[in-house]
């Protein structure tokens, strides 16, 4: 494994913790019954391992896609299926 790909893999797990923190307060400090992640696999796996406990049990959907550079219609049609009321 090259330097770059550990540094690249250092920086995901780490931005993947930062969004797990705040995730965590943001349930702590005003409340949420349900959550749905959207990742790309690698990245979702990342996120899912750092999530606490509590958050981690409100996951109530996940899409596996890389969505960054895709236009709105499309976006909504990946949540559509796992954004129920």
């Amino acid at each position: 494994m090259s330097s770059e790909e550990t540094s690249k893999e250092r920086a995901a797990a780490d931005f993947a913790r930062e969004v797990a923190r705040a995730i965590e307060a943001r349930r702590t400090h005003e409340g949420f019954r349900r959550l749905v992640l959207v990742a790309e696999p690698g990245f979702l796996g990342l996120l899912r391992a750092a999530l606490d406990p509590v958050s981690a049990k409100l996951v109530d959907g996940e899409v596996r896609k890389q969505l960054v550079a895709r236009d709105t219609k499309e976006i909504a049609g990946h949540l559509e299926s796992v954004m129920r009321v």
